[in-house]
């Protein structure tokens, strides 16, 4: 009887993952545009993109935490709002790295001339409520994390650039102690990392996210 029980709770929790797996991979294709859009504008891989949100949607998001999450923003907490899941703080130091043409983290004066910077908290969660705007936040982010490992030596290969990208993603370039997250030569993935860089190398949605 326990077997059968431990069975029966085994396939129900296998067909949940499944069908909010189905779902993520849905949202996806919704925003195959926007996704591609925002990737193309920083020079990176759409498909690099559209793994870290299906590793964001997958693993982070409970459908039911939307609402709160933006209450919770508004209100001072450092909640992750959108669809691409950003943190409020994370935003903030975005729209500050791309108005800071000397920092080690500025895209380009084309890119900049793209993001205002937010004039309150409520104007910037405004901001990544909407799709769009989210996932070009995404994409800036991942662009930057890029660009400063670039530019410290690190070489990323087709085997591990997504997932360890995902990985910084996921942490933070900054840490809670407002320290850089510093570029170093034993970067290895953490479990969201390996999660995108799966769905990466695999073959869902390659027609609609290609290199």
């Amino acid at each position: 009887m326990h077997r059968k029980i431990l069975l029966f709770i085994s396939i129900v929790c296998s067909t949940i993952a499944q069908e909010k797996e189905s779902c993520v991979l849905q949202e996806l294709v919704n925003r195959n545009k926007n996704i591609t859009q925002a990737a193309r504008l920083v020079g990176i891989s759409p498909r690099l993109v559209a793994a870290v949100i299906y590793a964001e949607r997958l693993r982070n998001v409970h459908w039911d935490d939307t609402i709160l999450d933006e209450v919770l923003a508004r209100n001072g907490y450092n909640s992750s709002v959108g669809f691409a899941q950003i943190k409020v703080n994370t935003a903030f130091w975005i729209e500050e790295q791309l108005h800071t043409p000397e920092g080690t983290y500025f895209l380009g004066k084309q890119i900049q001339s793209l993001f205002s910077r937010s004039r309150s908290r409520e104007a910037l969660v405004k901001k990544l409520t909407v799709d769009s705007l989210n996932i070009h936040y995404c994409a800036v982010y991942l662009a930057m994390i890029k660009k400063r490992w670039n530019e410290a030596g690190y070489f990323f290969t087709p085997f591990n650039e997504t997932g360890l990208l995902a990985t910084l993603f996921s942490l933070g370039i900054v840490k809670l102690s407002g320290e850089e997250r510093l570029p170093h030569a034993n970067a290895a993935m953490n479990k969201f990392g390996e999660t995108a860089q799966r769905f990466y190398n695999g073959f869902e949605l390659r027609e609609k996210f290609g290199e």
